[in-house]
């Protein structure tokens, strides 16, 4: 029999809340971690709301604001819908010039970067030392004691329980709840300060991080992937021990699979709520855990039409991944508001097609509902669907103007927030992973390139007049993950992740 292992307390709440204060129905989240910069034109799901990072920078909100997700003040603290989308506040304190870089979401939680690395949080239990437990106006987290001279944030993930943020100097934060040890401390106490994540001595460093409901994943610059936290029905990829709770209190080393191609790497995972996902640099998909026989052995998750896999993204036990092909493939249980976009609410697995059967860029899955960028740079929704006759719990967070869900994508009418960057999907690199030159399509006259290492430092600088720059010289560098900034004349600084053998 299916249960729900992790209780849906915001759910509930919003659902007493409700009903204490409102007789009348209104009637018409899950992450991936990404460097800085990188965001622009991206779209998060998280409980009840939807986070648009806009190509100029902007976050767009729509939704619940019960606990201030959506990070302006229209009806705070209230369960009232907010259907129109409108921007999160820039804060008062943030640099002159700065624009929003990153942004994702958990439960009632919202996290972003600046285009300067300071990080910023709004929503519910907003820990790294603030004192607030609710806020809409982005309070910002320093930097801890430990880090080196100079650094700055460079990445952020959070599960709407516990966070991670990453440091330009290869160091992993933690902060929330850690009952399950996801903080990486060594410890299974809450905490509201940063704490350091622990690992061996490895001579590598952190250059990705994804928090889950009960368990944490972290990619290191040599392609290793580490888990910590719950390690029920064996979501971490080792043997089902640990103390309490089944508790691995720091990271350990996820076993590369049987049957991998060789000299690939993990390039990017995400955490659910008993199982893991993580694609490897061949575009080869690997689960392991609860779903996948219950078994810490990973399982190679096949792409029916054969093509391999650009993203994927899980919540509790729901999952969508995009292909090669832009086609969105989605299984799991409990799609009774539609969240899977398969057209009804039944469970799914194996794998279906979402039933547009259309081509997409991205996608992000909430608590009720997931959200996708289309490769014409729209804004689709699906889920939040209520039956006739049942209390409705949709607040808007299609950004479409109305209170009414879907069992399939539809596109969010909203002008504001259907302006995903088309520029970011035009262009094409390859081959990636690349060594000695790589090719670039889709680049516009007087655009100019860098190169970073993922931990921040400047490798490589490309210039281009007239001519858009199509190839780059790559020869010499060091194999590893690396991070291509683009920038373009009226354009927002963008960039993607390059993997260098």
């Amino acid at each position: 029999m299916k249960t729900r292992l992790l209780p849906n307390f915001r759910h509930w709440q919003l659902t007493v809340f409700t009903l204490l204060v409102y007789t009348v129905s209104y009637v018409g989240k899950a992450q991936n971690f990404s460097p800085v910069t990188a965001g622009a034109g991206t779209v998060v799901a998280g409980e009840y709301f939807t986070l648009v990072l806009k190509p100029d920078g902007s976050i767009w909100s729509a939704g619940n604001n019960f606990s201030g997700g959506l990070g302006r003040a229209n009806n705070f603290n209230t369960a009232i819908p907010n259907p129109i989308p409108g921007p999160v506040i820039t804060p008062p304190t943030a640099a002159l010039g700065t624009t929003w870089a990153q942004v994702v979401a958990g439960g009632a939680t919202a996290s972003a970067l600046r285009s300067d690395g300071t990080l910023w949080q709004w929503g519910l239990a907003l820990g790294a030392g603030t004192t607030s437990p609710t806020a809409y106006v982005p309070t910002q987290v320093a930097l801890p004691a430990g880090t080196q001279p100079g650094s700055t944030w460079i990445g952020i993930s959070t599960s709407g329980f516990h966070s991670l943020a990453l440091c330009s100097d290869g160091s992993l934060w933690a902060w929330g709840w850690n009952a399950f040890g996801q903080l990486g401390n060594g410890q299974q106490i809450d905490a509201r300060q940063l704490q350091r994540v622990q690992v061996p001595n490895l001579g590598s460093r952190w250059v990705a991080a994804w928090a889950g409901p009960r368990h944490s994943l972290g990619l290191r610059n040599d392609g290793s992937l580490w888990a910590w936290g719950s390690n029920s029905c064996g979501a971490l990829g080792i043997p089902v021990t640990g103390g309490p709770l089944y508790a691995v209190i720091q990271p350990v080393l996820v076993p590369t699979p049987v049957g991998a191609t060789p000299n690939t790497q993990w390039i990017t995972a995400t955490p659910g709520e008993s199982h893991s996902l993580a694609i490897r640099s061949d575009g080869t998909m690997w689960a392991w855990g609860n779903g996948y026989n219950r078994m810490p052995t990973a399982s190679q998750i096949v792409n029916p039409h054969n093509s391999t896999w650009q993203q994927v993204s899980t919540h509790n036990v729901q999952t969508l991944g995009v292909g090669s092909d832009n086609a969105i493939w989605s299984w799991g249980w409990f799609n009774d508001r539609g969240i899977l976009g398969t057209g009804n609410t039944a469970d799914i697995y194996p794998m279906q097609q979402e039933a547009t059967h259309g081509q997409w860029l991205q996608v992000s899955v909430g608590s009720e509902h997931s959200v996708a960028i289309s490769t014409s740079g729209e804004i689709w929704a699906t889920g939040a669907y209520y039956a006739s006759g049942t209390q409705n719990l949709n607040f808007g967070q299609f950004g479409d103007g109305s209170t009414t869900g879907s069992l399939v994508f539809k596109r969010t009418n909203s002008s504001v927030l259907g302006t995903a960057t088309k520029s970011a999907k035009a262009l094409q690199v390859s081959p990636n992973p690349a060594s000695g030159y790589v090719q670039l399509h889709g680049l516009r006259p007087h655009t100019s390139l860098a190169l970073y290492r993922i931990g921040g430092s400047l490798v490589r600088s490309y210039q281009a007049n007239g001519t858009p720059i199509q190839t780059i010289d790559i020869q010499g560098l060091t194999p590893g993950l690396y991070l291509l900034q683009i920038k373009a004349t009226g354009e927002s600084i963008r960039a993607v992740r390059l993997m260098i053998e």
